[in-house]
């Protein structure tokens, strides 16, 4: 088919030096172009082997990044420390007069360094991390030092995101405030979550917890967080917040002590992965009810709904917080801290808090306001609650509408546009509720028609099929399933599906061999496309293919997908079928394959007259 639908797309067969080549513009009726994309007031200009510029209405989806894809944004997230530390670095940031140093063996990493702390303007500690683009998920769990001398020490140490080594950057982390024995009880320490919006002083904490202890910080847009556990498994959120920090970041370990003997810290169970379920979680922002998402904040929160139309002056984290006027007759809802677009969507019939636990409140005309969320109930009166308690404030119910053009954004926003345009080197999208956000050209994710023309199918109330009903480890010869033995059982267990949000907004499932996913397909649809690679921590020499099926019927098979190979497109045509199933066959146990921008290409897709 020549209108290959590509949301930062691949064509099949297309060698890895030109899936490197640059940004990809995927247009309604003529072949893709490639290199470096900018936008133009009502064009896409291609600088490339024939540079030109594309009218808007000739482009069906645009990526612009300069490597579509790449694999540095996955790594293990299993329960063993993550590959040796390649890439690794280990540095002193600020004043020390001791020099500091980390080691890895057999999972281990060990911290030996000082510096006064972290409770300054600019930080003085060691720290031993590698470089990381964009959202992730970060675990370590924290041992009991040896020889806690009595008394305790002032050593801090845990996990940090930074911007940077300079000493003011931009960062946030959780770790130990000190160590100190206790008689009859295991070592114990008290948490400290740091912060440093531009010349911030970090926050510190006061909840005691005992060793081993795992810390978790979490990131996703301009929102980070961080949870405490004692078992790595049920995790207790204590801090969440909005700090604007760049793609690039560095995430790794660090550890500060003053006095003038360095005392080590030793952590194990290191993984960096991206967070799961991405594409389905809002990072705190705005949800308009038109469909579209601001990430972002109110400065002040101050929700009035006595009067419609007033202005709410919204923060964007990019463009120096320039605010963006947004008023409470047009929010959906409020997003307090990261939630299920689901969420949202199946409890806002009546305004009101959704609660962290997930429970709901129903709250009258009086409004919101503060730092905390103030309630006004018909009830209950003025009720108060934290920020951290409150995950969302639904104020409308949402009726997404369809638009010309859709805009993503880096920090994680969606925008439904009438147009888009350029004003003294700003990206001006007019959204179509009568908002209008300007973009920087660096914040630019994606392009593409709007819902009119492609539905995005992790939008959509996907299931996955248990691995015992799907078809195990198929001769990829004849794509036919072996019959359970001793030595090829039946799997018996329900592998994990992810989503998440990977490189320049990419919308990206992780499916384990044997299992299925089922998409429902509304609507006349004329064909599927996405793209398939493993996953690069899928066994070195493993091998998988993807089955295609329309109402339980096969329509074809993938060619076979090699571990490291880069990622290959697939299209396929579809008769109108209710719903879609995407089979992961692979010998190889532990395999997982990745399906990235799966989307339906409607039947009407048209350019706009």
């Amino acid at each position: 088919m020549r209108n290959a639908v590509l949301l930062g797309g691949l064509l099949l067969g297309l060698s890895a030096a030109r899936l490197n080549a640059g940004s990809v513009a995927t247009l309604r009726d003529n072949p893709e172009a490639s290199g470096k994309l900018t936008l133009n007031p009502s064009a896409i200009h291609v600088e490339g082997t024939t540079p030109a510029d594309i009218d808007l209405t000739d482009v069906l989806a645009a990526d612009f990044a300069e490597t579509p894809f790449h694999f540095e944004y996955f790594s293990s997230a299993g329960d063993t420390a993550s590959q040796a530390p390649d890439g690794w670095r280990g540095t002193q940031i600020g004043k020390a007069s001791i020099a500091g140093s980390f080691s890895y063996a057999n999972g281990t990493f060990t911290l030996k360094g000082e510096g006064e702390a972290l409770e300054s303007k600019e930080d003085q500690c060691y720290f031993a991390g590698r470089p990381w683009t964009g959202n992730g998920e970060w675990t370590a769990r924290l041992l009991a030092p040896e020889g806690t001398p009595p008394g305790g020490t002032d050593t801090e140490g845990g996990l940090m995101l930074r911007e940077s080594f300079d000493p003011s950057s931009v960062m946030f982390g959780i770790g130990l405030t000190g160590l100190a024995e206790r008689p009859g009880q295991d070592q114990a320490f008290g948490w400290t979550c740091l912060r440093r919006k531009t010349g911030d002083v970090p926050d510190l904490g006061g909840l005691g917890s005992y060793f081993p202890v795992w810390f978790r910080l979490t990131r996703n847009g301009a929102s980070v967080g961080a949870s405490l556990s004692n078992d790595g498994k049920e995790w207790n959120v204590i801090d969440q917040d909005v700090v604007k920090m760049a793609e690039d970041t560095w995430i790794g370990l660090f550890l500060a002590k003053s006095g003038a003997k360095p005392f080590p810290v030793t952590m194990d169970h290191v993984s960096f992965s991206p967070p799961p379920c991405q594409t389905q979680v809002l990072p705190p922002g705005v949800l308009l009810r038109s469909g579209s998402f601001l990430a972002g904040y109110f400065n002040p929160l101050i929700i009035d709904l006595t009067q419609p139309d007033a202005d709410g002056n919204f923060i964007r984290i990019f463009q120096n917080e320039k605010p963006v006027s947004i008023p409470p007759s047009k929010i959906a809802a409020i997003i307090m801290q990261p939630a299920k677009r689901s969420e949202i969507a199946a409890k806002s019939s009546q305004t009101g808090l959704i609660m962290k636990n997930g429970d709901a409140t129903g709250i009258d005309s009086g409004g919101i306001s503060g730092y905390g969320v103030n309630v006004s109930s018909v009830a209950l009166g003025i009720v108060t609650y934290n920020r951290n308690e409150v995950r969302a404030c639904v104020l409308h119910p949402m009726h997404a509408q369809s638009s010309d053009y859709e805009v993503r954004l880096k920090d994680g926003s969606s925008i439904r546009a009438t147009g888009v345009s350029v004003d003294n080197g700003q990206i001006v999208i007019n959204e179509i509720s009568g908002i209008t956000v300007e973009a920087a050209p660096e914040e630019i994710a994606q392009f593409r028609a709007g819902p009119a023309q492609v539905q995005t199918l992790l939008e959509l109330p996907w299931h996955m099929t248990p691995p015992a009903t799907a078809p195990a480890n198929p001769d990829p010869a004849t794509n036919a399933a072996p019959t359970p033995t001793a030595t090829n059982p039946a799997p018996n267990s329900t592998p994990s599906v992810q989503c998440w949000q990977g490189n320049n907004q990419e919308q990206i499932m992780v499916a384990p061999e044997g299992t299925s996913v089922e998409f429902p397909v509304p609507g006349r649809f004329r064909a599927l496309a996405l793209r398939v690679a493993l996953s690069p921590d899928s066994p070195p020499k493993a091998e998988a293919i993807l089955r295609i099926l329309a109402d339980g019927k096969e329509l074809l098979h993938s060619p076979v997908i090699v571990a490291g190979n880069q990622p290959r497109f697939v299209e396929f045509p579809l008769q109108y079928p209710e719903t879609v199933t995407l089979e992961v066959n692979s010998f190889f146990p532990g395999t997982k394959v990745l399906l990235i921008d799966p989307v339906a290409i409607k039947e009407n897709a048209a350019p706009t007259p």
